[in-house]
């Protein structure tokens, strides 16, 4: 896969990743020494632009550059974030459901992540901070990898019951036509458990108790074989939570479609 460009906007200051599909951004600190088509690592040398994924395509460009600089002058004068996740670039800036991604210049030149929440209604994703992160062409596609810390993963999974950190090295914001701003990882289930269970994978029936409750009956779908590990392949796109295009664990990877899964107790 070839490295992702972006696309000036005109004279501003604003770059699209698809002029067409104007769902991620890049709005440069000096567009100048970027030029109109500046790669993805171009774009990454910019060390005080921001890159923007949006839940809905901005229908005016030019509207929502003039939000996007009230949102920032407002919420973020000072410090800029790096990344920012924006729900409804349609609605006011002041009203902008977003998620902000800031981070600080490391000792040695990098760039290392402050870390970052993702609430998925009863779900919730989290970006360690502390982790050193670049662009890179990874088995997942392109996108910014994030390094983990000592002791912990750069990113986790949290379901109603459990906790699913990704396996080193593989926490990447992917930037790939078509997923920009999904977070892609691997997930390790060890055997002699029931990651499906842990996950809250399966069918519910909903059934009225008593005065006014709801009573949930749970069945299982499939289950994870005992003596298998099972190697999940995350998509999540923290914007579109229930498209399953762009959100999915998989045993496939999301790069490639390769994989090898065990049969599946039903």
């Amino acid at each position: 896969m070839s490295e992702p460009t972006f696309t000036r906007a005109g004279d501003t200051a604003l770059y699209w990743a698809d002029p067409a599909d104007r769902v991620a951004a890049f709005l440069a600190s000096d567009p100048a020494a970027l030029g109109d088509r500046p790669t993805l690592t171009g774009t990454w040398a910019d060390g005080r632009g921001v890159y923007v994924l949006l839940g809905a395509p901005a229908a005016d460009p030019t509207a929502f550059l003039a939000a996007l600089r009230t949102w920032l002058g407002r919420y973020a004068p000072r410090r800029p974030p790096r990344f920012l996740w924006v729900a409804d670039p349609t609605a006011p800036p002041t009203a902008w459901a977003a998620t902000a991604l800031t981070g600080r210049e490391g000792p040695d030149g990098t760039w290392v992540a402050d870390g970052a929440d993702f609430p998925l209604a009863d779900y919730r994703l989290t970006v360690a901070g502390g982790g050193a992160v670049a662009p890179a062409d990874t088995a997942a596609g392109w996108g910014f990898a994030v390094a983990d810390g000592a002791d912990r993963s750069a990113l986790t999974l949290y379901s109603p019951t459990a906790r699913f950190p990704a396996r080193r090295t593989t926490t990447l914001l992917c930037m790939a036509a078509g997923h920009t701003g999904a977070w892609r990882f691997v997930l390790d289930a060890p055997a002699r458990g029931d990651a499906f269970a842990g996950l809250g994978a399966g069918m519910r029936f909903f059934t009225p108790g008593d005065e006014g409750v709801v009573t949930t009956v749970r069945f299982d779908v499939v289950r994870q074989p005992e003596d298998a590990a099972l190697e999940f392949h995350g998509q999540i796109d923290p914007l579109r939570p229930l498209d399953g295009g762009r959100t999915s664990l998989g045993f496939f990877t999301c790069a490639t479609g390769e994989g090898d899964p065990p049969a599946l107790v039903a």
